[in-house]
């Protein structure tokens, strides 16, 4: 797949997993997981396989006053062979009455059902009050 075209889709299915975190829509939060997927949570803590990534999105949907997070890709390198990618660039989160921010990594990997995450950094670096809305 050129590179092009791997950057366009992995856009696309982060805006539609972006928008399945907006709606709470947990089989759409887990749709682009692999089994063993890996997950390091802003705080630094590690979720390891899709079942726990699953468990700990419905913990966040169950909080009060969650609104969703909110990825915003500002490169996507592809390798050699077209097999795998990496997405780097800017995570928003809003929990209760926190605002949350910072980078994130994804590493996705082609495979035959499509592109695919396969482990996800993500690193705070703001956290303040969240505007009354």
């Amino acid at each position: 797949m050129p590179a092009g075209d791997a950057a366009g889709a992995i856009c696309l299915l982060r805006a539609r997993h972006n928008a399945a975190l907006t709606a709470r829509d947990l089989a759409g939060a887990v749709a682009l997981t692999v089994p063993d997927s890996v997950l390091v949570t802003g705080d630094g803590s590690l979720v390891r396989g899709a079942k726990a990534i699953r468990a700990a999105w419905a913990a966040s949907f169950a909080q009060p006053g969650y609104a969703g997070y909110r990825r915003s890709p500002d490169l996507i390198q592809t390798s050699e062979d077209g097999t795998r990618a990496a997405e780097s660039g800017r995570w928003e989160g809003l929990l209760g009455p926190v605002r949350s921010a910072g980078t994130y990594l994804a590493h996705w990997e082609a495979r035959a059902e499509g592109w695919r995450v396969v482990a996800e950094l993500y690193v705070t670096l703001e956290e303040a009050p969240r505007a009354p809305a």
